[in-house]
């Protein structure tokens, strides 16, 4: 029966970060996208802009969800048009 507790509680240790918490992070990269697009060079490469965004975001929107989690929400976002 221990297992069983053990296992569940790991389970819900590992559970996903909701709808909630990915609408407001796209929201946050989305908006600072667009901000960074009116100032930045046209030359500048995509992926310099995307990293600091990122990082910003981790650190003042969502800190307990990782960087690399955040980049595939956004690539998941661009694609498909809907949050992961």
């Amino acid at each position: 029966m221990k297992m069983l507790f053990a296992s569940a509680v790991a389970n819900c240790k590992r559970a996903r970060h909701g709808p909630r918490t990915q609408a407001k992070t796209i929201e946050c990269i989305s908006l600072k996208i667009k901000c960074a697009e009116i100032y930045a060079e046209r030359d500048e490469d995509f992926e310099l802009v995307l990293q600091p965004i990122l990082r910003d975001c981790h650190e003042n929107v969502t800190p307990d969800v990782h960087v690399d989690a955040l980049r595939r929400w956004w690539n998941t976002y661009e694609e498909w048009g809907e949050l992961p």
